[in-house]
Formats: structure tokens, C-alpha cells, sequence
């Protein structure tokens, strides 16, 4: 069911899951939190489903961090309304105003650490668990791309 599926499981994590508690450090700035998920990305879809870190760009050397916690407004309908904004690319702290349970950050260093140890994936696979630093390497990676399409070959 791929995407689907993906989706469901997410929200019904959301609905389930309180948070743990956590220390992100971005660029040196702490934050603690109840987290109920934090995403470190280059680029802008996450899982292929949904745009987390949606203002990020593969080629400005910056990480975008994005957290989701319940240390503002705890319950299952709060969690949803994170898991159903994200899955839509709407999450409110992406707009210029601040929202509750939504920390957006960009940064080269993120360190995740967490009383308890919490698991982390890259890409969808399990690589480990907290303590996780993800940094940015710029200009590490050279891409070719073609030219953009000529106007007169799309329909």
C-alpha cells in the first residue's frame, strides 16, 4: 500500500504515542522537549509522503530541523492535528508565526540525545539509537542534472 500505509502508521503513532522526552541541540542552541518526532533533513520530503522540512534545499549547506512535541498542548487530538498538518505540508510553525508543539530550525550540527534511548532512521531505515548527530558536509556531494526541458517538448 506504500504511501498509504506509510501515512496510517504515522497517525495512528501520533494518536498513541505522549512524547519522550528529549535534548535537541541545534547549532549549539538546547532545546528540551516531549518529543514526539524530530527530523533532521536536506530536503524537503519526508518518507516520501510528507513535506516536514519544507523549506529546506539540498544546496545551502543548512540542515532543516523540525520537532514536533506535546510540551505546549498534550493530548490525542493535538498529536493528530501535527501528524494530519504534517502529512499535508502544513504544519503552522512553518508560517512566520510561532506555533505550540512546532520548533523549525536550520542548522550544519543537530545533536539528539534522550534520557532513554530513542531510535533513529535515515531514509526510512533503523540506523541506531539516541545519543544521533547529523551534520552537514557542503559541497560534498556533486550532482549533474540535465538542462531544464524545452518549453516546446511538454505538453
Amino acid at each position: 500500500f506504500g504511501r498509504v500505509a506509510y501515512a496510517v502508521a504515522g497517525v495512528r503513532r501520533a494518536a498513541s504515542t505522549p512524547g519522550a522526552r528529549a535534548t535537541i541541540e541545534v547549532d549549539g542552541v538546547r532545546l528540551e522537549r516531549a518529543v514526539l518526532m524530530a527530523v533532521a533533513g536536506n530536503s524537503r520530503l519526508f518518507g516520501m509522503v510528507a513535506q516536514v522540512t519544507a523549506r529546506a534545499r539540498v544546496d545551502d549547506g543548512l540542515l532543516d530541523v523540525c520537532v514536533l512535541s506535546t510540551d505546549h498542548a498534550d493530548g490525542a487530538a493535538h498529536r493528530l492535528g501535527l501528524a494530519w498538518a504534517a502529512l499535508r505540508g502544513h504544519l503552522p510553525g512553518l508560517a512566520e508565526r510561532a506555533h505550540p508543539g512546532v520548533d523549525y530550525l536550520r542548522a550544519r550540527r543537530v545533536r539528539i540525545d534522550a534520557p532513554v534511548p530513542l531510535d533513529a532512521q535515515a531514509d526510512g531505515d533503523w540506523i541506531g539509537q539516541t545519543p544521533l548527530v547529523s551534520e552537514v558536509d557542503p559541497a560534498s556531494l556533486w550532482v549533474l542534472v540535465p538542462p531544464a526541458p524545452n518549453p516546446l517538448w511538454t505538453s
